[in-house]
């Protein structure tokens, strides 16, 4: 009984030391447990922490994109402006200048003031100096050369100064251009460019020292019939009829005729040999110079040349509409796969006043090109009826 007893006691004394320590272990096991967990709230505390911060940064990254974006409005707002200061600019400087703000024409004389040539302004002619015989020498990197153009340009100021003036030094200096054009008139009928020239960086081939230019041409009839017509001098007369020449013959043979596709005529400005350049302001001072003649001196071969020369203008003019400006040339037509040559304001502005001279003489035949024009000019773009380009 008593070993049975004592068996029990030592059976109960090493369960219950069993169980002291099994719960030394659980409460060791625990405390770590305790431990572990308060770390790891520690961490989410932390992380937690971040998060907010992360979040704010997030809040403030969002909000200085949107600063960036009004800024960007802002910056491209004012990149705007500037653009339409300096076309403003520009605007009004060759508005001052009095020579390529699209002035729109409702009549037209021929033997009057030549459009707005009366009001150039002298700045124009900053790369001009004059001879003893008062004929414009136009200062190029390679010294002075005559240019027949800009003497024409000069002679048609000064006798459209003369007319609305009346100051007789006006009328001397056109009579000296006058005299001049007499004077340097090849046997062919043309007043040539002494120097060689490589239009469009040469694309089409150099023109070479003597060649003859339509727009040249068209300048002189209208200077010289004019002349003629205060003077009744038959010798400026006689030189207005043989300008004629040129634009008779094609470029090939020497002068500035040629044909786009096998049907429409042209009177090139510029005769380039390889192929053809077609300049739509040189091309219009041409038709203009003919209606001169044909008009004042009764020339119905400068009549016909002139009636041919607006059906090709009335077929052609709208290869030269680019949608928001015209082309300064068809040289994107002549070279393939090239980009249109845009006309830059001064020149797109004179497009439309040249159209509204023909528009005056030939009762409106173009009149929603130039007004369609016009409206480029102003900033307001061809509207697709399709409203493909909307």
């Amino acid at each position: 009984m008593k070993h049975g007893l004592l068996v029990c006691l030592v059976m109960f004394s090493s369960l219950f030391s069993g169980c002291l320590e099994s719960n030394d272990n659980m409460a060791s096991e625990l405390e770590e447990s305790q431990q572990i967990t308060e770390e790891m709230e520690l961490e989410i505390s932390n992380l937690s922490s971040q998060l907010d911060e992360a979040n704010n940064t997030i809040l403030e990254l969002q909000a200085l994109q949107v600063q960036l974006n009004e800024i960007s409005s802002q910056l491209d707002e004012a990149n705007n402006t500037i653009l339409e200061l300096q076309n403003l600019l520009t605007i009004l400087n060759e508005s001052a200048a009095g020579m390529y703000w699209p002035m729109r024409f409702e009549s037209y004389n021929s033997t009057g003031p030549y459009m707005n040539h009366a009001n150039w302004n002298n700045n124009l002619w900053d790369r001009v100096t004059f001879d003893d015989h008062g004929v414009p020498l136009v200062n190029y990197s390679w010294g002075t050369e005559y240019v027949p153009t800009t003497a024409f340009h000069w002679g048609l100021v000064s006798y459209s100064r003369w007319v609305e003036t009346g100051n007789i030094s006006n009328l001397d200096n056109a009579t000296m251009i006058a005299e001049w054009a007499v004077e340097n008139q090849s046997e062919g009928g043309a007043w040539l460019w002494g120097f060689s020239h490589n239009y469009s960086r040469g694309v089409l081939g150099e023109l070479t020292a003597g060649w003859p230019g339509g727009m040249t041409q068209g300048l002189g009839m209208s200077f010289l019939v004019r002349m003629y017509s205060i003077t009744n001098d038959t010798r400026y007369l006689n030189a207005a009829l043989n300008a004629t020449q040129p634009l008779q013959e094609t470029v090939e043979d020497g002068g500035v005729m040629r044909v786009f596709n096998n049907q429409w005529i042209w009177y090139e400005e510029y005769p380039t040999p390889n192929n053809g350049s077609y300049v739509l302001n040189g091309f219009i001072y041409t038709l203009i110079g003919l209606y001169d003649n044909w008009l004042i001196l009764g020339s119905n071969e400068s009549g016909e040349m002139y009636g041919n020369g607006v059906e090709s203008l009335h077929q052609m003019i709208s290869m030269f509409d680019l949608g928001c400006n015209s082309s300064y040339d068809l040289v994107h037509h002549s070279i393939p796969s090239s980009a249109p040559n845009i006309a830059r304001t001064l020149y797109h502005n004179l497009h439309i006043t040249l159209l509204s001279v023909i528009n005056a003489i030939e009762d409106d035949l173009l009149v929603d090109v130039e007004d369609r024009w016009l409206n480029y000019a102003m900033g307001q773009c061809f509207a697709s009826p399709n409203g493909a380009n909307s």
